[in-house]
């Protein structure tokens, strides 16, 4: 605040000097100004001896002195010594805070790590988001599997609007299936794409290697490499006698001798800048050496020579960007295991070279080079031919795939339906035993000194034949399926109920030849399920049965146990008991229970109370 009021002083003092001293004559001009910290006024280097003051700076024509006047020189002096003071306290201030800091350095770097690792992390996040990124998966087999990718900075241009479209790149290389080869040479026209194909596969082995997500589909896989050796651009240097060739040779040079397992090496132009037959050879040469180093390999050339060395070579594949032959324009999409043309006579003519040049270079390829595009044209033709039939079956498999499965559908629906079917006929059948017996047990009642032993007979033969009917509907057998019977397998004939054992099987017919007890016939496999459990075995009763096991047979049968079994089981037991003790004549019966919980207790006593036939009943002794 000091230093600007004294400021302000400073100038309404130079101006009250000009204005009362009559010196404004002399001046150059009506400014002031400061030279080397120093406030002065621009004074006629004719007049300078008018003015008294300091000159402290002259201008570049010579023509201006810059003067401080005499009496401003203790203010100006006041000035520079507050400048100095605030100085001072500058660096004191600064000091202090070094001090701060340096006792928290440790705490201060740490928390600055953190910053730039969030910021890193940040960074990843929305760059992934932002173009719908993936995560990015690595391996340790050295294989390379790019697909959907592209490169980041066409996906940027595309997000501006630069591009329309980014062509997204596919290629598999290296790994340990035998199938997949190690080295990839890929042919095509100028400005085709093959280096942006070279680009992307290296840029994105970087990102994942990096931790970054990368512009692939979720199938793209990236090797865990040591080295990615690159040689791309023409580097020809006039200072030291590099020519394009030259300086090629020297940077391949350097990856022969670097190049090892587990390197990714990408060459652009390989070949180039020489005659081209010498340079093919030593391009495959170059190919030939990286290969049994065990390096990966992805090199551009516009050299035939090699497509054919390659073609030859295992482990080896040749590929092409494709182009539109019809309106001569590149189309940026990798063909693998066909080469591609250079198409050099299409695109020269597609940018006004004129049609003289064109016809002469016709003539001078001649038939060699008709030949070789024929040839190319033949293989690119078959392709497309055998890739419509490759979608075609594609297309048939889908479509076989969609019908099995309706057809999976449809059976688990028959099969819900048989079990809701069988269901809902067992406890159909339960509901008419029960009014059955519920009629039974009144008509009992009413009859009951009247011909009992003749009605009870007939009644326990209208509930055996009714049972017989409805028993099937209880537990109706899943059909066995086609692929589990066997020749020797035990089965069981639904048809017939009863169990045989398979002798053949007709799969023409669908039927299977049976032998049940001493005969031999042919039954649809429709007919089949698993064979009925043995008698006496672990089997658990079936309601059903359960009555008729307990079904009194002689009129003397006075004893019903009931001891281990539950509520509902017992109570099956119980009532068919009852019927039969009152249709055979009996005046009293013994019903034993046990002790147990008193559930069973209670619920025999329950139904007891509630039966129409008896009469009345008493704790055992």
């Amino acid at each position: 605040r000091a230093k600007r009021g004294l400021a302000g002083r400073i100038r309404k003092k130079i101006e009250e000097i000009v204005r009362d001293s009559g010196i404004e004559k002399f001046l150059q001009d009506d400014f002031i100004t400061q030279r080397s910290g120093r406030w002065v006024i621009p004074v006629r280097m004719d007049s300078k001896g008018m003015v008294k003051g300091v000159v402290h700076d002259v201008s570049s024509s010579g023509e201006t002195a810059f003067m401080e006047p005499l009496e401003i020189i203790p203010f100006v002096n006041e000035l520079e010594n507050l400048t100095a003071e605030e100085k001072a306290e500058e660096i004191r201030i600064l000091r202090q805070l070094s001090g701060w800091l340096r006792e928290d350095s440790g705490q201060i770097g740490a928390c600055f790590d953190t910053l730039l690792e969030l910021d890193r992390l940040n960074s990843m996040a929305r760059f992934a988001i932002e173009f719908d990124l993936e995560p990015a998966t690595l391996n340790e087999h050295g294989e390379l599997r790019l697909v959907e990718a592209r490169h980041p900075l066409l996906l940027m241009m595309q997000k501006r609007g630069v591009l329309k479209n980014v062509e997204p790149l596919g290629l598999e290389l290296g790994g340990e299936r035998p199938d997949v080869d190690s080295v990839m040479v890929i042919t095509g026209p100028n400005a085709g794409g093959k280096t942006i194909a070279l680009k992307t596969a290296g840029m994105l082995t970087l990102m994942a290697l990096s931790g970054l997500p990368v512009p692939a589909g979720a199938r793209s896989t990236f090797p865990l490499i040591d080295s990615l050796l690159v040689d791309i651009g023409d580097e020809q240097s006039i200072e030291q006698s590099h020519s394009t060739f030259s300086a090629h040779a020297a940077r391949i040079t350097g990856i022969l001798k670097q190049s090892g397992a587990r390197t990714l090496v990408l060459l652009d132009e390989l070949g180039a800048g020489t005659e081209p037959l010498q340079g093919a050879a030593i391009a495959c040469g170059v190919l030939h050496e990286l290969q049994q180093q065990g390096s990966m390999v992805i090199a551009t050339t516009h050299l035939s020579d090699i497509i054919g060395f390659v073609h030859q070579t295992t482990g080896m594949i040749n590929a092409g960007m494709e182009f539109d032959d019809a309106s001569f324009t590149p189309l940026y999409r990798l063909i693998v295991g066909e080469p591609g043309q250079s198409h050099a006579v299409e695109i020269a003519r597609r940018f006004g070279m004129p049609e003289r040049v064109i016809a002469f270079a016709r003539r001078m390829l001649g038939n060699a080079g008709s030949e070789f595009a024929g040839l190319l044209s033949e293989l690119r033709e078959r392709r497309n031919e055998y890739e419509k039939l490759r979608r075609s079956l594609e297309a048939q498999q889908r479509s076989l795939e969609e019908r099995s499965r309706e057809l999976d559908a449809r059976a688990d629906e028959v099969r819900l339906i048989r079990k809701e079917a069988a269901e809902k006929g067992w406890n159909d059948a339960r509901e008419l035993i029960s009014s059955t017996r519920r009629r039974t047990n009144a008509l009992l009642d009413e009859l009951k000194r009247e011909k009992r032993s003749e009605i009870a007979g007939e009644l326990r033969q209208v509930e055996s034949e009714l049972i017989k009917q409805l028993a099937p509907q209880s537990d109706l057998p899943e059909p066995l399926p086609p692929e589990s019977v066997k020749q020797g397998d035990r089965v069981h004939i639904r048809s017939l109920s009863c169990d045989g054992v398979v002798l053949s099987i007709d799969e023409r017919s669908n039927k299977i030849r049976v032998r049940a007890g001493r005969m031999e016939l042919d039954v649809p496999l429709a007919e089949l399920s698993t064979p009925q459990p043995k008698s006496g075995g672990v089997e658990k009763k079936k309601p059903t049965a359960a009555i008729w096991r307990s079904t009194v047979a002689e009129s003397d049968q006075r004893e019903l146990k009931l001891i281990g079994m539950r509520v509902e089981e017992a109570l099956a037991e119980l009532e068919p008991f009852i019927n039969h003790a009152a249709a055979a004549g009996l005046s009293e019966v013994r019903v034993i229970h046990g002790m147990g919980t008193g559930r069973l207790r209670d619920a025999v006593r329950e139904e007891l109370g509630r039966h129409p036939l008896v009469e009345g009943f008493r704790p055992g002794e």
